[in-house]
This record gives C-alpha cells, structure tokens and sequence, in this order.
C-alpha cells in the first residue's frame, strides 16, 4: 500500500507562484506541504522549470537580443569559445593584480632592508 501525497500536479492557476517560491529557494520539504505533492514531484518540476528556463536563455551581441536556441551549432560553439577567453582573461588579470601586489611587497621590503644596511654601516 502506497502512503504519502498523491501524484498530482500544481494547477495552472498556481505554476507562477510556485516558479517564484522555487526561485525564493523555499525548501523542497516547505514547497510539498504548501502544494499538497510529493517530495518527488517537487524535484520533477523544479527539474522541469530549470529545463524550460534553459531553453529560453538568450544573448546580448552587439546590442541585439538572440535566443541560443535558434543558433547554429558553429556560433553555439562560437559563443562558447568567446565566454571561454572572457573568463580565462577575468582569471588572468586576477593573476596580473596578484604579481603586482606581490612584486610591491617584495620592493617595499628590499627597500626597508637596504634601509637597515645603511643605518648599520653609518
């Protein structure tokens, strides 16, 4: 015998509030006792709602809105490619501030240690 919350889906009259209560991060536990569905199904939908968000994800190139749907494989890729080096360019200049605070460090302290060898041979 099977115990729990029947099978049932959110009415349609409800999907935009419990879109907003998923994106509140409300806890999978808290969105079943609201909804009156089972644990599972929680996950089923939020699965659902993260596939159909994704589908629709959109770019802004050259000030023009494009769905990532529509595009090619080639400009799929392209786009992939172009956000790729984005990011290694964001980690590079992290890297470069990294080099510069240390190479400063490192003059401040030879600076104040040669400091030291004058003030012992005077």
């Amino acid at each position: 015998m099977k115990t729990g919350r029947p099978e049932k889906t959110i009415h349609p009259d409800f999907q935009e509030f419990f879109r907003k209560d998923v994106n509140s991060n409300m806890t999978v536990r808290k969105l079943a006792d609201k909804y009156n569905v089972s644990v599972g199904k929680i996950h089923s939908l939020k699965k659902e709602i993260k596939m159909s968000e994704k589908s629709k994800q959109t770019v802004n190139i050259d000030g023009e809105e494009y769905m990532i749907d529509d595009m090619t494989d080639l400009q799929k890729y392209m786009l992939e490619q172009v956000m790729d080096l984005k990011g290694r360019i964001k980690i590079a200049r992290m890297h470069l501030d990294q080099l510069k605070v240390a190479s400063a460090e490192f003059g401040r302290t030879l600076s104040e240690s040669m400091k030291g060898n004058n003030d012992e041979a005077a």
